[in-house]
């Protein structure tokens, strides 16, 4: 039993290590799927052993550019945030993601774009925490969202287009 937990333990680090070397995103296929593999591990690690998130908290930051496209870490994040008061009440970094968000929506190409509704869907982590609501982060969110300088966030729908 002790040998499979350190055995556990390497993957982790290993894999960690792996995300962490991402400082840009891939272009190859299958480096690609296996940074989004690695982002998947995590989120199963954090849904079997809740214990982990205080100790991914700090890496948090180097993993923000990963956003721009669809790897998983918009997944790792969800479950980051998930009723975590630490990360919900920090103010600016929550403010700072918030930002990170809105401009990756802003830049993803496609109008009906999967990703851009996983990015607007992550908010939900962000405003509510044990079944309370966030008023400070809800705030925010739509401060953010209203900037003028954002054009692909909100889908301009017309009666001639339903």
């Amino acid at each position: 039993m002790k040998q499979s937990v350190l055995y556990a333990e390497n993957i982790h680090f290993k894999t960690l290590q792996f995300i962490l070397n991402c400082t840009e995103i891939p272009e190859q296929e299958l480096a690609l799927k296996l940074l989004h593999l690695c982002y998947k591990f995590f989120v199963s690690l954090i849904w079997n052993f809740q214990e982990i998130k205080p100790t991914l908290i700090q890496y948090i930051p180097f993993i923000s550019h990963h956003l721009k496209k669809n790897v998983g870490s918009i997944d790792f994040l969800k479950e980051m945030y998930d009723n975590n008061k630490a990360m919900l009440f920090n103010e600016a970094n929550v403010i700072k993601l918030i930002k990170e968000i809105c401009n990756t929506i802003e830049n993803e190409n496609e109008a009906t774009s999967y990703y851009k509704s996983k990015l607007l869907d992550f908010f939900r982590f962000l405003i509510y925490c044990n079944g309370k609501s966030l008023k400070f982060n809800q705030i925010q969110i739509l401060k953010v969202m209203q900037d003028d300088s954002y054009k692909k966030i909100i889908l301009n729908v017309t009666k001639e287009e339903i």
